[in-house]
């Protein structure tokens, strides 16, 4: 008996046999059988933290598709693989897709506008967010309070991600506004 996979033929069915079935054989002669084991599986690699290009070596190597999606993570640098379906170590067949999640790193947020806010106040949601902050004398001209912030960088609205610096130029309590100092 062998066994081999078979797209065609259900698992135990009998592919081939030699002699032929029609064939007159003396009593006890030896009959070689094909038997099918079903369709012929891949095994699923695990792939979950690897780099998305080694990922998808492995899963094509399995003689498998992969289908690679981004998706935000705070905890996994960006280009490595967070999740997999079906899960490595299952069995699929030869074609099948395996479908990964890749990290683009933790998600951007834009940065709130701050402008008028006291400084302490401002910082204190800043590093909430994740973000580093720094706090420096306004030089120009400011129509805000003293001890308020005149205007940050980045500017409100851009992109920042945790860890990121930004700036906080705030009004001095002696100033009067930026006018008039020499």
């Amino acid at each position: 008996t062998t066994r081999t996979p078979s797209d065609s033929f259900d698992k135990g069915v009998i592919l081939d046999q030699s002699p032929d079935a029609a064939a007159e054989e003396p009593e006890g002669s030896r009959i070689d059988i094909t038997v099918s084991t079903g369709p012929e599986v891949a095994n699923v690699p695990f792939v979950e933290g690897l780099p998305v290009e080694q990922a998808v070596e492995a899963i094509e190597s399995a003689d498998l598709e992969a289908n690679t999606r981004e998706v935000p993570s705070d905890d996994v640098e960006a280009g490595i693989v967070v999740e997999q379906d079906p899960p490595g170590g299952s069995e699929a067949e030869p074609g099948d897709v395996v479908d990964i999640s890749v990290s683009t790193g933790p998600e951007a947020t834009p940065l709130p506008d701050l402008t008028g806010q006291p400084a302490g106040a401002a910082e204190a949601e800043l590093e909430r967010l994740g973000l580093q902050v720094d706090q420096d004398s306004e030089t120009g001209e400011c129509i805000q309070p003293p001890n308020t912030v005149c205007s940050m960088d980045p500017e409100p609205g851009t992109e920042v991600e945790e860890g990121d610096q930004v700036t906080l130029f705030v009004q001095d309590t002696g100033g009067d506004g930026g006018e008039g100092e020499d």
